[in-house]
């Protein structure tokens, strides 16, 4: 009888696939993100800056992948936002839909065209952003539903997600 879910041989890797630099809204560069993530322990992470894709492969080296990556978001517009007790009103949460595209090519830096989607918050143009990624050569995972405030009719009918981000330390909230 098995007892194990993971092969009990191979190569095993410790990687982060949601961080944010200093090149969107984090507080360390790419460069100090690589050396804080190698110090502990992490073969590679995932660059997901907001809405900008960079070339990281620079940061490669014998022990360490950089991995070419950003996330999408969409955001509905047409609810009032919902602010938690501590938040202050300019930092209110609305529904949204985030999404991290990983580059299959490591060089490919060109970002997938949004704007025509983005005027309405509707499945039928979150699948075809989904589409237009995986076209592109991107790995599309659906982040962290909950704390972007989506339910069951929507992320039910997300069609050629490959992933999903159930949480991450952000959006952990009590």
């Amino acid at each position: 009888m098995r007892t194990y879910l993971l092969p009990e041989h191979g190569n095993f890797y410790k990687v982060n696939m949601h961080s944010h630099s200093t090149l969107s809204d984090g507080k360390q560069t790419p460069e100090e993100l690589k050396e804080i993530y190698k110090a502990k322990g992490y073969s590679a992470i995932a660059y997901t800056e907001h809405a900008r894709l960079h070339d990281v492969t620079h940061l490669n080296d014998d022990k360490f992948i950089a991995i070419t990556s950003y996330e999408i978001d969409f955001l509905d517009k047409t609810h009032t936002p919902f602010c938690f007790s501590d938040t202050p009103l300019e930092h209110a949460h609305m529904e949204a839909v985030h999404m991290n595209l990983y580059a299959r090519d490591p060089h490919n830096v060109t970002p997938i065209e949004l704007a025509d989607l983005k005027t309405e918050f509707t499945v039928e143009n979150l699948n075809e952003a989904v589409r237009r990624a995986r076209e592109a050569g991107f790995f599309v995972i659906y982040n962290h539903p909950h704390w972007s405030m989506n339910t069951y009719p929507l992320y039910s009918n997300l069609k050629g997600v490959q992933g999903l981000e159930i949480v991450n330390g952000a959006s952990n909230r009590a």
